[in-house]
């Protein structure tokens, strides 16, 4: 009996972890089927979208719009779901192969992202050779992010490629986005935030819980709200990193 009993537990066990299996691989899949729809949607010119805009004018394909809205959100709203969870993977080498073939995120030898990311369009995201994310960066990529070779991010680092005008009546994003370009061995400590459509300069230092409102210089200090220069930094850099990482973090 009791050898019954642990054949059927074996059993149950085996079949749940190929349900799960089963699961993993299907959401995976549909993650990566959404990647290449919102690659080709980023890729459509705005003239393109008011001219389909402006042909939607009848009431059946004004609702055949909607239904089609509804389910894009809910898709990104799984997909957003599941970039998290990859986010939470305790193995870099997992998360990179699930970040660079689902997600499209263009990675270069050597670099690092570490756990806890929040990423928005991955298919938008560069980071160069030997560059450093650190732990629960936030990188919004909708307008694009190119992160440069042998770049530094500490903890909790937030960068923003699209805000809201707060003065428009209906609180739109249009014209409000812009992409980040951080050039190399560039150091954003932690809680550093960046805002659309800024570029960092090589070399560049900004101190931890400043705020990048504007473009900054090669090989300078920033600190404050909004951050503004106070220190020059050494030009002779040659450090390079060699893709070195805590394992499981």
């Amino acid at each position: 009996m009791i050898e019954a009993i642990k054949i059927f537990s074996s059993i149950i066990m085996v079949l749940a972890l190929i349900i799960f299996s089963i699961y993993q691989c299907v959401s995976l899949l549909l993650c990566f089927v959404f990647t290449i729809y919102k690659t080709n949607r980023d890729n459509m010119s705005i003239s393109n979208i008011d001219e389909k805009v402006k042909k939607d004018n009848t009431t059946t394909e004004n609702n055949k719009q909607r239904i089609k809205n509804t389910i894009v959100r809910y898709l990104n709203g799984y997909y957003r779901y599941k970039l998290l969870k990859v986010g939470r993977i305790p193995s870099h080498h997992v998360r990179n192969v699930l970040y660079k073939i689902v997600f499209k995120v263009k990675m270069d030898s050597n670099s690092v992202l570490y756990g806890g990311a929040e990423i928005r369009s991955p298919n938008n995201l560069h980071i160069g050779e030997g560059a450093i994310i650190g732990d629960n960066s936030i990188l919004d990529a909708r307008h694009g992010i190119i992160i440069g070779e042998h770049v530094n991010f500490s903890s909790n680092v937030s960068l923003w490629t699209l805000q809201h005008d707060y003065n428009d009546p209906n609180f739109s994003t249009e014209g409000q986005g812009g992409s980040i370009i951080i050039e190399k061995r560039a150091w954003l400590g932690p809680n550093v935030t960046v805002l659309p459509g800024i570029k960092i300069g090589e070399g560049a230092v900004v101190g931890a819980g400043s705020v990048v409102t504007k473009d900054l210089e090669p090989f300078k200090l920033y600190g404050g709200i909004p951050a503004h220069i106070i220190g020059d930094r050494n030009k002779n850099l040659i450090y390079k990193f060699k893709g070195k990482y805590l394992p499981f973090y």
